[in-house]
């Protein structure tokens, strides 16, 4: 289907609140590059089309530069918008962590107050945000401070409670591990793109890392790592290729930012 692209970065734009598009129209005029600046109008044309219709884009917008090789300008403004508003939602997610440390330092404040139930309020509402938005480090730092008031007030359950923290401790633990190497994993590949590497098969080992290679992916999967998943597969198949391929991960992509509106 050679249009798919194309639909699928129009359902992308016009997928965006108000407020997302604003934030990504204003990235775009921030940009300095010459792949940008055509972005910036493929940009504008796309919001202004009200279903997408290639050739009515051509015909409204004769003379622009980003028609010149539409395809590719495509791809590359798909790309920058997942970067744009990966960007936003961890914008997003900095005042949320703000509202989470401030839990925190109540709980700690009204603990040297020997305000229990208090402590306790305010460390289950940090809990109940942290793993609402997924914010990984702030629930390890939750959880430890749940561990100190159970050992304080001992409970008849403590043992069955504090089991329950160090296996939440130890699945948080592992998915930042897994964040971590798909970090690593991404950074490849983009250093791959930016160099314009051909891969002189399927893919080189030694060079190419290549999906076999990458963590597994699991139902139990905290966003981040999902979204990254398909973003590196993305990438990779960008990289060797393959179109459909990629394309059906950039999609997965867009239906896990909308499966997951508060992250």
């Amino acid at each position: 289907m050679p249009d798919q692209p194309s639909k699928e970065l129009f359902n992308l734009i016009h997928g965006m609140t108000e407020n997302e598009r604003s934030y990504c129209l204003r990235i775009l005029r921030q940009s300095t590059k010459k792949d940008y600046v055509n972005g910036l109008d493929l940009f504008r044309a796309m919001v202004d089309l009200g279903e997408y219709d290639e050739m009515a884009l051509r015909e409204r917008h004769a003379g622009k530069k980003f028609l010149r090789n539409l395809s590719s300008e495509k791809s590359t403004l798909m790309n920058r918008l997942l970067e744009i508003m990966l960007g936003y939602r961890e914008k997003n997610d900095t005042e949320v962590s703000l509202r989470i440390r401030k839990l925190i330092r109540q709980a700690e404040l009204v603990r040297l107050m020997d305000l229990p139930r208090k402590e306790k309020a305010l460390i289950k509402k940090g809990l109940e945000m942290a793993r609402e938005y997924q914010m990984v480090e702030d629930e390890l730092e939750l959880i430890d401070l749940e561990r100190q008031r159970l050992r304080h007030d001992f409970p008849k359950d403590i043992e069955e409670r504090i089991a329950a923290l160090q296996d939440r401790k130890g699945f948080l633990i592992g998915q930042m591990e897994k964040r971590h190497q798909w970090l690593k994993i991404s950074d490849q590949l983009h250093q791959l793109i930016r160099e314009k590497y051909v891969p002189v098969a399927d893919h080189d080992s030694d060079i190419l890392p290549a999906p076999e290679t990458f963590p597994e992916s699991t139902d139990e999967d905290l966003f981040e790592n999902t979204y990254q998943y398909h973003y590196c597969h993305g990438l990779y198949f960008q990289l060797v290729r393959v179109h459909g391929k990629k394309y059906d991960h950039f999609r997965a992509m867009v239906n896990a930012l909308d499966a997951h509106p508060k992250i």
